[in-house]
């Protein structure tokens, strides 16, 4: 038996529904399993400052004015050197950088707060990026 046209439409697109909503399910890490001692999850968060347009003075501001509200549990911060390869001239770029290390509860308003430092050093020192890598870990404190 053939289905009316508009029959099959409305059942492809409702196989379709069906499967966009199940499709975040199925794509969701699992949840973490620390083991004993080993504390709860948490995220591991490090954030990539390139200092070349924030002074010593400049960042000192900058933690004690933005970033120990956000993340007033305490965070780590580390010097480094940033390079890249500059795409146009194929030349490789250095700049001062600082990494900032922080462990979080996985709640929207930590990853939220995250963002609000990063926001605000794009627009406190002109900055296209500030890099941002997240991993589950195991952690107590």
């Amino acid at each position: 038996m053939a289905f009316p046209r508009t029959r099959l439409r409305h059942v492809s697109r409702a196989a379709v529904l069906v499967a966009m909503l199940a499709l975040p399910a199925a794509c969701a890490p699992p949840q973490l399993a620390c083991p004993a001692g080993a504390g709860r999850p948490m995220l591991l968060a490090q954030l990539y400052f390139g200092r070349g347009a924030a002074s010593d003075a400049d960042w000192a501001r900058f933690v004690d004015r933005i970033v120990a509200p956000a993340l007033p549990d305490g965070f780590t911060v580390l010097d480094g050197d940033g390079a890249w390869l500059n795409p146009q001239t194929g030349m490789t770029g250095r700049e001062r950088s600082s990494v900032l290390v922080v462990a979080i509860e996985d709640r929207p308003d930590r990853r939220a707060a995250l963002e609000r430092v990063r926001a605000a050093y794009r627009q406190d020192f002109h900055q296209q990026s500030v890099g941002l890598t997240i991993a589950p870990v195991c952690g107590d404190f």
